[in-house]
């Protein structure tokens, strides 16, 4: 009788983990969030200083019940406007995506490109809505990893970590948005690049929230 090859018996050890695993982490509790506070953020980095912060509405508030949200608005030296909006949630379910926020409220979205700014991947794409458009730049920072969700193997096996070691977990969604024009992607890329170290710090200072979810 011919030995099963090297190939073949590597292929059913690699489905009998998957298998074990996804049964013995079937009912794993999701990553606790650590909700970082955001309204902290300095309001002053490099060139940009900054003007007005927006109040989040009665509406938004009440669909996203563990999330923190800042909406500010930074001017540069030559002038031109940056919103930046910076969400931290105790919940994933509370965590804003741009590519249903700006549909919802009325705007066709370009193509969602991706470029690469402090060593940090990122998306930018345009909304436009009434011959106006906006500049769209956008990424995930923390120590999610982007594109493995909770409910596949790898993301309950961190989950099942940070069960045992009582780890919390902690992402800040970023978001910056300038008028749709000439400059906007370039002034974005350099504000960008200006905020991670805030952006990072800002994250090391989380305090801990009971917010938690089922996979």
């Amino acid at each position: 009788m011919r030995k099963p090859s090297i190939l073949a018996v590597a292929a059913l050890a690699l489905l009998g983990v998957a298998l074990a695993g996804n049964h013995a982490f079937g009912r794993l509790p999701l990553t606790r969030l650590r909700v970082v506070p955001v309204a902290e953020f300095p309001r002053q980095v490099g060139g940009w200083t900054a003007k007005a912060d927006r109040p989040l509405d009665a509406e938004t508030r009440k669909a996203l019940p563990t999330a923190s949200v800042l909406d500010r608005v930074y001017l540069s030296r030559s002038g031109m406007p940056l919103n930046l909006v910076l969400v931290s949630a105790g919940n994933y379910k509370d965590f804003h995506d741009p590519n249903v926020c700006f549909p919802s409220q009325g705007y066709q979205l370009g193509e969602e490109t991706t470029c690469r700014v402090g060593g940090r991947g990122m998306s930018e794409m345009v909304a436009r809505k009434e011959g106006s458009g906006i500049a769209v730049l956008f990424w995930l920072e923390g120590d999610q990893l982007p594109g493995v969700p909770n409910t596949s193997l790898w993301g309950k096996i961190s989950g099942l970590r940070r069960l045992v070691t009582r780890e919390q977990g902690q992402t800040l969604f970023v978001r910056v948005t300038a008028p749709e024009g000439p400059e906007a992607r370039g002034e974005m890329r350099a504000f960008a690049q200006a905020i991670l170290p805030s952006v990072r710090a800002l994250l090391r200072s989380g305090a801990p929230t009971g917010g938690e979810g089922r996979a």
